[in-house]
């Protein structure tokens, strides 16, 4: 069975190499140029809020060349730690870089049969039923072109802060200075020195 999953960042990777191990076979994308998600797009300046110790991933200790130069690692250390997991499990070969989802949709799924007995839930390919494939159409984010999958099950792994938000104030619209998402603000330095900045928002950003 075929199985597209959308999102080369922790979660991804993490889902690429359980599918593997259970013989499906697996297709990842992501628009961006490497894998690692919002640690890939991080400024430098960004780190982890919790001893690095303490995100790591089970099966793969980090590496001593890997050991970040804190305990609480920057934006590309982690970076460069994720993009190693996804080296040592040879990941890369199945995910597809510069790639985003345009539209995804499947036909409706038959009437449930009613008098037939449910098996009890699991995670393998021979218990898994697709209603139906589905239909997701792909597109290149380098060139536009656009191709078409039709995976049996599809595994959304955008996170939770993949999608930007900028909250609408009175008089935003004539502001003349720069405007920049924290998803957006890559080599901050580089935009802000010597300027008078204002962060909205307290969280974690």
């Amino acid at each position: 069975m075929e199985v597209l999953v959308v999102g080369a960042g922790i979660a991804g990777l993490q889902v690429c190499k359980a599918l593997l191990a259970e013989s499906f076979k697996v297709q990842c994308i992501d628009d961006k140029a490497d894998v690692g998600g919002v640690w890939w797009e991080n400024d430098t300046g960004y780190g982890l809020q919790i001893p690095f110790e303490l995100y790591q991933f089970p099966d793969f200790p980090c590496p001593p060349l890997l050991k970040p130069a804190h305990p609480y690692a920057t934006g590309p250390e982690v970076a460069a730690y994720v993009q190693a997991y996804a080296r040592r499990f040879d990941l890369h070969r199945h995910i597809q870089l510069h790639t985003r989802l345009v539209s995804l949709s499947q036909p409706p799924a038959p009437a449930l049969d009613t008098d037939t007995p449910r098996s009890s839930p699991t995670t393998s390919q021979h218990a898994l039923k697709p209603s139906a494939p589905w239909t997701a159409v792909l597109e290149d984010t380098q060139t536009g072109a656009h191709t078409t999958l039709h995976p049996d099950f599809v595994v959304m792994c955008t996170g939770l802060f993949s999608t930007p938000f900028t909250p609408q104030y009175e008089g935003l619209a004539s502001f003349k200075g720069l405007r920049l998402h924290s998803k957006e603000a890559r080599e901050l330095g580089a935009h802000v020195r010597g300027k008078h900045v204002v962060v909205v928002g307290g969280g974690r950003s």
